[in-house]
């Protein structure tokens, strides 16, 4: 399915009941999709629109998140964001090298 299609999907279920969250744990189960691809395509994003709205609450002029970023990001579930939410938002954070450099910084 196309992006745009999954976000009319998404609409319709949403509609009748469904929470986002709801949204992605179904297609997760009956579509195959990895949580993170699942939550991209519930909002009807393509990988460059994902990536444009990272960037645009993430600005990182010298590291902008790309769509192979994305791409790659929706190869690999293990695979934590590069920036932290603020505290108590419920999002990981990038932990090992960065945690021990002593902060979060982008990858290079």
């Amino acid at each position: 399915m196309r992006a745009s299609e999954y976000r009319e999907l998404a609409e319709q279920l949403r509609a009748d009941g469904l929470t986002t969250g709801q949204l992605i744990e179904r297609w997760v189960t009956e579509r195959g999709l990895n949580p993170r691809e699942a939550a991209r395509v519930s909002h009807g994003w393509t990988q460059q629109q994902a990536a444009d709205e990272w960037n645009t609450l993430w600005p990182d002029p010298e590291h902008p998140c790309t769509r192979k970023h994305v791409s790659q990001l929706g190869d690999d579930p293990a695979t934590e964001p590069r920036h932290p939410e603020p505290a108590g938002a419920g999002v990981p954070v990038r932990r090992g090298r960065a945690a021990r450099r002593g902060g979060l910084q982008p990858p290079r």
